[in-house]
This record gives C-alpha cells, structure tokens and sequence, in this order.
C-alpha cells in the first residue's frame, strides 16, 4: 500500500510541479542546478552523468513552432538557469520511487550467459555476451545447430525445419560431444538442402539408414561423406543433382543400397562403389551405365542410356533398363547369372542367342516396344526362360524360333507384323497373345489345333480390307503369304515414292 502511495505521489509531483524536459539539441533534464564553469562530469543523476559546462542551446532563446494560430515553446534553459522551473529530478524523489534497480535482483537475472544455446524453432542460435544485463544478438546468427527430436518406429533421428542454402555456413548437427550422436537411422521432414553439408555425418558417425529424399538437394558438399564408415543404405531420391563426384563414396566401404532416382544425374560411375548390392538410378539423365562388380539388382529405367559397362559380375540376377536408348545386347554376356531382364522401350533392332548363350537361370525378358526386325533364339534356346515378350516391335516371320517357344510360360506377340506362327502339340504355353498381326488365315487355322483358346487372351475387334476375322484375329487368305505381303509392300512403298 505505502508503495501505491509513494508511486501515485510521484506520478502527481511529476504533472503538476515539473516541466517535461526537452528532447534533442543540448537540452537534458537535470536532478538540480549545476556549475557553470565544470568541465568534467560532475555527479550522475538517473544513471547518466552530466555535462554542465555550458548552458542549454549556448544561451540563446528557446526556438518557438507556430501551428495554425496556436504558439508553442519548448522548455529550455536560459542563461544557465536549470531545467523543470528549477525544481529537482523526480520531483526530488530519488530514482525510480526509493526502488532498488531490477526490483533488488541481480543485473543478470533471467539472462543466458555466453555461448548457451537459445531455442527459437527448431533451430538453434549460439547466444552473444550479456552486456549490462542486456542480452543481445547480432543480426546473423554465429551457428545454425540442429538437433534430432523425434524418433518412431523406423528412424531413431529425425531433424525437423531444416534449411540450409548454398550460402550457409557453420552448420552443426547433434550435440558437441560427439558420443552422443549415436543414433543408426536418420530421416529429415519439412526441410531443404540445398547443398548437403560434410557437418552432418562429422557428427552423426554410426548412422547406418540416412534418408535424404526430397530435401531438394543440388549438390554434394566433397566431405560430406567422409565419415560415412557405418552407411549401408542411402536415399537421395527426388532431389536435384547433376552430377556426382567420383572420389564422393570413396569412404563408403559398407554401403549396400543406394537410392538416386528423379533427380538430373547426367555423371555418377557406380563401378567405383564396389560394395552396392541394390542400386536404383532411374529417371535421370544418365547416357551410360557402370554397373558395379556385386550389385544383386540394378534399376536404370527411364534414362538416356546407350552404352553399358562394368567388370564381370556373377551376383547381377535383376537388371532393368527399359526407357532408354539401348542398340545393342552385347553387354549382357557380363552378366551370366541374370534372372530378369526389361529392355523394353530401347532402340533394339535384333535379338540374337549369341548374348544369351551363357546365361543358365534367366527366365523373364522384356524386349517389347522396340525396332526388332530380326529374332533368333532357335539356334540356342535359353533353357530356363519363362516369360518372353516381344509385343509392338516390326516382327515378321518369326517360325523358326518354335523351340524357344514351346517352352515358354508367357508369350507376347501382339502388335507386330507376324504372317506365321507354328507351336508343336506339347508346348507349355499358359498365356499367349496374338492380337494386331497380319495373320495369314491358314497358319491360324493349324495353330489353333494345338492351342487352346484359353492360352490367347486377346483379340482383334476391325480388320482391314480383304481381311476377316477367324478365332478372334484378322487374317487374310493367301495361297503365298509372304509372297503376297512383299508384293503388297512393293505397292505401297512406289504409291508413297510417287506422292
């Protein structure tokens, strides 16, 4: 209660009895009447020592503002005559009501000493020294830090509000004591990197799982990786890399499966990370294809591919490279122990047995919507293969390949220019598809002695002039088909020559 009183007491003295001391110029509010002629400070008043060697404005009259019709004067000093009507600071109060400064609590109270991390986000901000009780930072941070704060079912690290640019710099990731930094597997949400720094495995040393996807990644920081001992799998998928440094997994040594897909990889020689086993580089823009010496399964699609190398590799079994601009096979005899091959969607104008002679255990190849005019597996059939499709290539006469047929599972044929087909009473066929050929109707005829309808699951729906349909196909009755198809070929192409 006295000290509401004593408050409101200074709060009336303050409005009724002292003049509001002026602002700017030479004009301060002075606790009382000082000596003319001091030339060094004399006593403090409210914390600020006073200056009294010449009178307020030297002297001259107070500068008057006229506003419309009304005139004001700001309170100054003449002739040395001291502020407030003479009156003293406070109303002769002491300094903020007989109060103790701080309220009687130490300069420092509440404030952070130097170097104590302050969080705001999740980013964290090394704080500056404390000076007078002020905290103070300065406009950039020294540090960025960020720490994990999250961990679930799969990732015992994930980072939060990551945004590093290319500019950053001096990242820190974890804790200073690096023992602490223990966590296997790291993922990162809501963030960007745009460079991926070398801080972040210099602190993190036993991650085995880090995830980096989509943090729209442009380039790769030359240590990054220079600690990565523990690695064994790697996602940088759906991010933006152009190229990847040779010497950049250098440090690797246990890296098992790495994930680089959707980005703009134009460089990055897989031969050099002899330790992969699962590798996927799909969608990007590669133009050649170093395939590692124990890589178990390769994923390559959808890039510009027309050359493939590499050591001779026994542990390869998948391999696909559908998508690209391959001309050729002869690279697989690398590759003996091969299980599944995709070559669809390539530039591939013939098949040959001759690439495939060594291999023993294939049993799916997909070479569809390719330029094949040519496909000769009869003079060595591969053994073990399953399922062969062959569907939207320019394919005409393909009879002589009936031993490689006989004992497929799975056979497709749609959408070439096949005229005869010949399968023997004990083929193994459970699926064959026959649709969008040029069928000559007496080979459909001997065909479907030995096949049953089941085995052909599609169909043609129109056929063109001088065609009809006979089991679900277009055909043409010829006594020489091909003879006819040639002469017929030899017709349109002088037609076209002429227009």
């Amino acid at each position: 209660m006295c000290g509401l009183r004593a408050v409101s007491l200074i709060s009336v003295i303050f409005f009724t009895c002292g003049s509001v001391a002026a602002v700017g110029g030479n004009n301060y509010w002075y606790p009382k009447e000082q000596p003319v002629a001091t030339t060094k400070p004399s006593f403090p008043g409210n914390g600020y020592y006073i200056y009294g060697s010449q009178p307020a404005n030297g002297g001259l009259p107070a500068t008057t503002y006229t506003q419309s019709h009304t005139t004001y004067t700001r309170d100054t000093n003449f002739g040395g005559q001291s502020a407030n009507g003479g009156l003293p600071a406070n109303g002769g109060l002491p300094a903020n009501g007989g109060l103790p400064a701080n309220g009687g609590l130490p300069a420092n109270r509440g404030q952070l000493p130097y170097g104590t991390p302050t969080h705001i986000g999740q980013t964290i901000y090394r704080s500056q020294p404390n000076y007078g009780g002020q905290q103070r930072y300065n406009a950039r941070p020294r540090q960025l830090e960020y720490k994990c704060i999250e961990a679930n079912l799969q990732y015992d690290c994930v980072f939060y509000n990551v945004h590093i640019d290319m500019q950053s710099r001096n990242v820190h990731f974890g804790f200073e004591n690096l023992t602490l930094n223990n966590q296997k597997n790291v993922t990162f949400k809501n963030s960007t990197m745009r460079k991926l720094p070398a801080a972040l495995l210099a602190s993190f040393r036993q991650v085995e799982v880090l995830n980096l996807n989509g943090l729209q990644i442009e380039e790769i920081d030359t240590n990054a990786f220079a600690y990565a001992h523990t690695i064994q799998k790697l996602s940088m998928s759906n991010n933006n890399l152009e190229r990847i440094e040779d010497d950049t997994f250098q440090a690797t040594t246990a890296l098992q499966n790495l994930q680089l897909s959707s980005n703009r990889l134009t460089h990055v020689d897989l031969s050099l990370i002899p330790s992969l086993f699962h590798v996927n580089v799909s969608y990007n823009l590669l133009s050649t294809l170093a395939i590692p010496i124990a890589v178990k399964e390769l994923h390559a699609s959808h890039n510009r591919i027309n050359a493939v190398r590499g050591p001779f590799n026994m542990e390869l079994t998948i391999l696909k490279l559908q998508h690209n601009n391959l001309t050729d096979t002869a690279w697989l005899l690398n590759y003996p122990r091969l299980i599944e091959v995709d070559l669809s969607y390539n530039e591939l104008k013939k098949i040959t047995y001759h690439h495939f002679f060594t291999m023993q255990r294939l049993q799916r190849l997909y070479v569809s919507n390719n330029h094949l005019v040519a496909l000769d597996l009869y003079g060595r059939p591969i053994p073990t293969l399953k399922v062969l499709d062959l569907s939207h290539n320019h394919l005409l006469h393909v009879e002589r390949n009936q031993p490689q047929f006989d004992r497929l599972e799975n056979l497709y044929l749609d959408h070439n220019f096949i005229v005869t087909l010949k399968l023997s009473a004990h083929h193994t066929l459970n699926n064959l598809t026959l649709s969008h050929n040029d069928w000559d109707c007496n080979s459909l005829r001997a065909l479907f002695r030995n096949v049953a309808h089941p085995a052909v699951h599609d169909a043609d729906q129109y056929c063109k002039i001088d065609y009809h349909l006979e089991h679900g196909l277009c055909c043409k009755e010829s006594d020489n088909p091909y003879l006819d198809r040639l002469l017929q070929c030899i017709a349109l192409t002088s037609v076209v020559e002429k227009l």
